[in-house]
């Protein structure tokens, strides 16, 4: 279900899995996810870098998640590395959502101050 979310983007982009890709574990993600700070404290600074980390990180999300989308699909590769594939996917969509829902809580802190 939440591979519907990218289903759009990953309409738009044919991505072919590189010879010898075969597995969820290749696929790496480039970026870690940011920690977000306290609204309360955070300085103007500190959530302006905050926003570009998570851009940063959002951006990285794109080809990781394409090079999933690739296993997924291939139906010549086995069906529990498709579901390893599948699983990282959700995986990644459930760490962004927890990353944007901590910057709307930091956010909310930030301005009532």
């Amino acid at each position: 279900m939440r591979r519907i979310l990218f289903a759009a983007s990953a309409a738009a982009c044919v991505m072919l899995v590189p010879a010898g890709m075969a597995h969820a574990e290749e696929c790496v993600l480039e970026a870690p996810a940011p920690t977000v700070p306290d609204g309360a404290t955070a300085t103007a600074e500190q959530v302006e870098a905050t926003k570009q980390s998570i851009l940063a990180f959002q951006k990285a999300l794109a080809p990781y998640r394409e090079c999933l989308n690739g296993i997924m699909d291939n139906t010549e590769l086995e069906k529990e590395v498709r579901q390893a594939a599948l699983d990282k996917f959700n995986a990644s969509v459930d760490e962004e959502s927890a990353l944007v829902e901590s910057w709307q809580k930091m956010m909310s802190a930030y301005n009532a101050r």
